[in-house]
């Protein structure tokens, strides 16, 4: 992750989202999906420990067997602790992804499914405590694991 004050991190989350599909004629590809995550890093400048945590909303296209596409918007908030300059950021955000479906079963109208891919996310983020702004850009290597309500 990168921020517009030159700061980069290295950061891992954890995300746990619930959907539902759109449309329920035949087998959907269109899902809405919210979620929340939790995660941490360090801070690559100063060896200081990153906390994150936030929930966000996506929109989901399934375009079954090959790849999922998705859009989303997020609340987020991160910690960085550096004495004395520790910072208490939060922020909205959004992000893009294009995963491959790497592994699927679609014998059921539940449909497991293996995805992985690149995803693009932009935050803008407010200090509590000095009310500076910042942007995070990170670009991620997403791997999940999905159930998906096929709708069938």
């Amino acid at each position: 992750m990168l921020d517009s004050d030159d700061n980069v991190a290295i950061e891992s989350t954890f995300s746990l989202g619930f959907g539902m599909p759109l449309d329920y004629k035949g087998r959907s590809q269109h899902y809405l999906q919210g979620l929340g995550f939790v995660g941490g890093g360090v801070d690559v400048d100063s060896d200081a420990r990153v906390v994150t945590t936030g929930l966000g909303a996506d929109y989901i296209y399934w375009a079954h067997p090959r790849f999922d596409l998705r859009a989303g918007l997020q609340f987020a908030y991160r910690n960085r602790q550096a004495e004395p300059h520790e910072k208490d950021l939060m922020g909205l955000g959004g992000h893009v992804a294009f995963m491959a479906v790497a592994a699927h079963d679609d014998s059921s109208w539940i449909v497991p499914q293996f995805c992985f891919g690149p995803e693009v996310r932009i935050d803008q983020m407010w200090d509590s405590k000095t009310g500076k702004e910042r942007t995070h850009f990170a670009f991620p290597l997403v791997v999940e694991v999905n159930l998906l309500a096929a709708g069938d």
